[in-house]
């Protein structure tokens, strides 16, 4: 019995010692080549994402500095539901991607700052929709016309200092190439 437990001693420790190995660089490679397929599937829908949202801060600022903005509100529900076309393109590629596993390290710092770079880029897609989905759905009333007039106020502050939305994954996905 001593023996027997000797024996699966030894075969679990050697066993622990190969999980805890780095990768070799061929596996390394494979899963480079693995994360750059992952997401060249969804390069397209990407780069869509990012031109739709370098169109739409423009416009959505020209609607917000136009003439009240409560009194537009068939402008709001088109700019509602293509801040929505925006906003899930990240999301669905962030749902795509967020299940794949790499035993590199650096396979898996790349993954992890893809994984980043989508869920912020989706959060504040997401605010930016629920705020034109709010004017679109808001009612004449004096109440809620005030409390859609601050919510637009605070809007349009966050599209004035919202950057030009620019492809970083590629450059990742390259560097980790080489």
């Amino acid at each position: 019995m001593n023996m027997v437990l000797r024996a699966a001693t030894i075969l679990l420790a050697a066993m622990a010692s190969l999980s805890c190995r780095a990768p070799s660089p061929q596996v390394a490679h494979e899963e480079a080549l693995r994360l750059n397929a992952s997401f060249a599937r969804h390069r397209t829908a990407y780069l869509e994402a990012i031109e739709l949202e370098n169109r739409l801060v423009p416009e959505t600022l020209e609607w917000l500095n136009a003439a009240p903005a409560t009194q537009v509100r068939f402008r709001a529900c088109r700019l509602m539901d293509r801040w929505a076309r925006a906003y899930f393109g990240p999301r669905v590629i962030h749902g795509d991607m967020r299940f794949e596993e790499y035993k590199s390290v650096r396979v898996r710092q790349v993954h992890s700052h893809i994984l980043d770079h989508l869920r912020q880029r989706y959060f504040i897609l997401h605010d930016y929709q629920r705020y034109a989905q709010a004017a679109c759905e808001a009612d004449s009333r004096p109440a809620t016309r005030v409390l859609i007039q601050q919510r637009l106020q605070e809007f349009r502050g966050r599209l004035q200092a919202h950057p030009r939305a620019l492809d970083e994954i590629s450059g990742l996905l390259a560097a980790l190439e080489n």
